[in-house]
């Protein structure tokens, strides 16, 4: 499996939607899936041309191991149900986010649907600065995803070598961490569904790349740590 590497390279991406959509102007305005199997050849297509506009590409060397014959494969967890979207990323978020202060990690997962209830996967643990849902959390098959969500660590500073070192300081915080970077945002644009972000502060921020509104979602859970 193979994936843009973050940040994405903003010209790089411009210049693969542009030849994408010369070739398939029916799909223009219209993200691909993420998790839809029936556009993965699409998925490659777009990624081809990334890399072809010297966007950088990273694979993963983790292989699921092969069930022995005669078993059934295991989904995720499932966490849930919950009424809405909006719900179920709360509740993820109130369970990730201590532990992504705690840590000075980002945790990630995604939000899916099944039966016109909402569900969450994860949280996975990511880096100091990154998250992959899609591959380190993914959604069981045969449902939808409708989201994502991630968190941002600690308040922190970059040292010579570009790692995070907490300061637990919002003053003394380079990475914007209460807020969705704008790396953050093109993935949901490109996604074509909402995000979802835990923060230093204890407040979860949802972006919905229909309307491109970025706003506080009610009944926050405060840091505590």
């Amino acid at each position: 499996m193979s994936r843009a590497k973050r940040p994405l390279n903003r010209a790089a991406v411009k210049k693969a939607d542009a030849e994408f959509h010369a070739k398939h102007p029916e799909l223009k305005g219209k993200p691909l899936s993420g998790s839809d199997p029936k556009q993965a050849g699409l998925r490659k297509e777009w990624m081809a041309l990334y890399k072809k506009n010297n966007g950088k590409i990273e694979k993963s060397n983790k292989k699921p191991p092969k069930p022995p014959k005669g078993t059934k494969t295991k989904c995720p967890p499932a966490n849930g149900p919950f009424a809405t979207a909006d719900a179920a990323a709360k509740a993820a978020l109130k369970k990730a986010n201590p532990k992504s202060i705690k840590d000075n990690l980002e945790y990630s997962g995604l939000i899916y649907k099944k039966d016109g209830k909402y569900y969450y996967t994860g949280p996975a643990k990511g880096t100091d600065q990154g998250a992959n849902p899609l591959g380190d959390a993914p959604a069981p098959a045969g449902t939808k995803v409708v989201g994502d969500y991630h968190t941002h660590g600690d308040y922190s500073t970059a040292d010579a070598k570009g790692n995070a070192v907490r300061t637990k300081d919002p003053k003394k915080d380079q990475f914007n961490s209460d807020n969705f970077s704008g790396t953050d945002k093109l993935d949901n644009t490109k996604q074509g569904y909402p995000g979802y972000l835990g923060t230093p502060s204890g407040t979860f921020r949802k972006y919905d790349p229909a309307t491109g509104k970025d706003t506080v979602l009610k009944s926050a859970i405060p840091a505590g740590v």
